[in-house]
């Protein structure tokens, strides 16, 4: 449900100038038309996207020897929810510091840290873009 207050918006905008290297995003939610809808927002703002349909399948994307910069995840997934995609994440020195921003139409799970945040579903456009620039370290080094 949470997508359909996102069909149709676009933001052009706020355009990143070219760089060596696009920050990368995971975007997790088992619901497939929300994660093609954001990734194709975000891959429009200049970003390089990953999608992952359930918490299984970003898992194994987190394995990977050349992880995303930013991860974006539904909290309530079937198998593997957002908060134990975290949680297993942060077994890995490699992805200790990787920013996660869990979503949720439900309520705040209250899992907060350094590298952690939380936004509601229906998602904003431009509070998502800019809280994806602010936390995306490889963002931060271009803007600097």
């Amino acid at each position: 449900m949470a997508n359909r207050s996102l069909r149709g918006m676009r933001i052009g905008s706020h355009s990143m100038a070219p760089a060596t290297r696009r920050p990368r995003v995971l975007v997790v939610d088992d619901e497939r038309a929300f994660v093609d809808l954001v990734a194709t927002f975000l891959e429009d703002e200049g970003f390089a996207v990953e999608r992952a349909y359930d918490g299984g399948q970003a898992l194994a994307l987190l394995q990977a020897d050349d992880p995303p910069d930013l991860v974006l995840t539904d909290v309530m997934m079937p198998k593997l929810s957002g908060p134990e995609l975290l949680m297993l994440a942060r077994r890995r020195h490699a992805l200790q510091q990787l920013p996660f921003v869990l979503l949720s139409a439900g309520p705040d799970p209250g899992i907060r840290g350094e590298h952690v945040s939380f936004m509601s579903k229906p998602l904003d456009l431009i509070e998502l873009l800019t809280r994806v620039e602010t936390l995306t370290p490889a963002m931060q080094a271009h803007q600097h």
